[in-house]
């Protein structure tokens, strides 16, 4: 939820979020892209730490990233980003699919 509230945030209202999910090799993808207004290297390299924030006016506390992939890691997945400024972010999440 933190991660499409991101792209909420960044995006211009009019424009869509983009959700694709799916399975591959046992592990669950899923696929938040946006059209947004993007992030720079210097930010992020820390997107995901505990504390960072681009949103402080806006009560942005800059822990959902930081506690989004503690939680994915612990399951057993990965999160990353990709972005760049004026190109929209892309957050790819995976994670080990349990049962059978």
């Amino acid at each position: 939820a933190n991660i499409l509230d991101n792209g909420l945030h960044a995006a211009d209202p009019r424009d869509p979020i983009h959700l694709f999910a799916t399975v591959e090799a046992g592990s669950a993808r899923l696929e938040v892209r946006d059209d947004g207004c993007g992030m720079s290297e210097d930010v992020l390299k820390f997107a995901f730490e505990p504390g960072f924030s681009t949103r402080r006016e806006a009560g942005g506390l800059g822990v959902g990233l930081s506690v989004s992939r503690e939680i994915i890691e612990a399951l057993g997945g990965s999160i990353a980003i990709a972005s760049k400024p004026d190109s929209g972010t892309r957050v790819t999440l995976r994670v080990p699919l349990f049962g059978g």
